[in-house]
C-alpha cells in the first residue's frame, strides 16, 4: 500500500496507540523498519498512556509526518491540561531539535472511560494547549 500510494504522491502513515499493531515505540519502529516509506502520526497522549517515556516517543519523530497532542499520564489517555503530564515546552523543544516541519493538532476526544479518558469541557482544553504550545514556541529559541 505504501509503495502504491507514494506513486501517487500520497504519504500513508500509522498511529501507534494501544489498540493498533504498533502498540510501543518499539514496535512502530519495528514496523517502519519493515516497511520503508511508511509515516507516522504520532499521537503524544496515546504513548503517554501507555506509559512510553519522552524519549521513546522522541525516537519516533524522524518518522512523524503529523503529531497530535492533548493531556495525557499513564493509563489516562486524556485528563484536563493542569493533571496531564506531557511537559508541552519539552515536546515543542523536541520538535524543534528533531527539525520537525510538519503539523501539530490539538486532539481531545469524546470517548470518556476509553483507556482512562475523563471527560473534559473541549472548548477550555484546546485553548490551554493552544496557548502552552504558543508560549513554548515564543520561548524556544530557534538554532541558527
Amino acid at each position: 500500500m505504501v509503495k502504491m500510494a507514494g506513486a501517487q504522491s500520497l504519504p500513508v502513515s500509522i498511529e501507534p496507540h494501544m489498540d493498533s499493531m504498533a502498540q510501543t515505540p518499539e514496535r512502530a519502529l519495528k514496523l517502519l523498519k519493515a516497511v520503508p516509506g511508511l509515516k507516522l502520526t504520532l499521537d503524544w497522549a496515546q504513548l503517554v498512556c501507555a506509559d512510553a517515556r519522552h524519549e521513546q516517543i522522541v525516537e519516533l519523530l524522524p518518522h512523524a509526518r503529523y503529531v497530535q497532542l492533548r493531556q495525557a499520564a499513564r493509563a489516562q489517555l486524556q485528563l484536563p491540561f493542569d493533571r496531564g503530564r506531557i511537559d508541552v515546552d519539552r515536546v515543542v523543544k523536541a520538535l524543534r531539535d528533531a527539525d520537525y516541519d510538519g503539523v501539530v493538532c490539538v486532539e481531545y476526544v469524546q470517548n470518556v472511560g476509553w483507556h482512562g479518558a475523563e471527560a473534559v469541557d473541549a472548548i477550555r482544553e484546546v485553548t490551554h494547549m493552544r496557548d502552552a504550545l504558543r508560549a513554548a514556541r515564543d520561548a524556544t529559541p530557534v538554532e541558527t
